[in-house]
């Protein structure tokens, strides 16, 4: 079974928060194109850093080489938008895992006959203001494909983050604190047990990619 293994001994809490939000807006991309997308996100976090704090340029370039921002190339101008719509993705797994998780049968609205993703899509991806039927129906198709089952290998990261931003009320985490990773990973985990103890779920499941947290 794939794992994604988080090893707080050899990584910088600020190396893990990037493979966690490379691993929700790219899930589905080759482990080499993972790599380079990790780097460019860990140099786009020196870089920043850099900005604040100048006059530690030659300590962190040294000690990072790898991260040097001037030499990373790998362009992640989408990575944004591709994590929003995983974050949108993991929202749809919170109503889907409620009798899992807490014993309870999640709120069905009047216009839904029962709690599945095709019926719940429409409520996250609605129809664009004077959108022709058709074409929605088409775009719907569409968007279980690409921004749903493609994001089954690590949906109930997603699905975590979510959760986590209702408990705390808050839209922004610092992927810089380990016990905030930690939290996020160990909720994660959680979500996979509701995941494959969820009837119905089973497609998403199989998919399910786990993650490993060493300390």
């Amino acid at each position: 079974m794939a794992s994604l293994v988080l090893d707080t001994r050899q990584l910088e809490p600020f190396e893990i928060g990037a493979r966690l939000d490379i691993a929700i807006a790219y899930p589905n991309v080759s482990s080499e194109r993972t790599a380079r997308l990790v780097r460019a996100a860990c140099a786009d976090q020196i870089k920043v850093t850099l900005v604040d704090e100048p006059s530690l340029r030659a300590q962190l370039l040294k000690q990072y080489p790898e991260y040097n921002p001037a030499k990373i190339r790998v362009g992640r101008k989408n990575a944004r938008a591709h994590r929003d719509e995983a974050l949108r993705a993991g929202t749809l797994l919170l109503p889907l895992i409620k009798r899992a998780a807490l014993g309870q049968d999640p709120f069905v609205p009047p216009t839904m006959t029962r709690m599945k993703i095709d019926q719940i899509v429409p409520y996250l991806w609605p129809a664009n203001p004077d959108e022709p039927d058709d074409i929605y129906f088409e775009r719907l198709h569409s968007i279980k494909q690409r921004q749903v089952r493609s994001r089954y290998p690590f949906i109930h990261l997603a699905g975590a983050l979510q959760m986590l931003a209702r408990i705390d009320s808050r839209d922004h985490y610092d992927c810089q604190d380990l016990d905030f990773l930690r939290k996020w990973v160990a909720a994660s985990r959680l979500f996979a047990r509701y995941i494959r103890n969820t009837p119905g779920l089973e497609n998403m499941a199989s998919k399910l990619i786990d993650i490993e947290w060493i300390e």
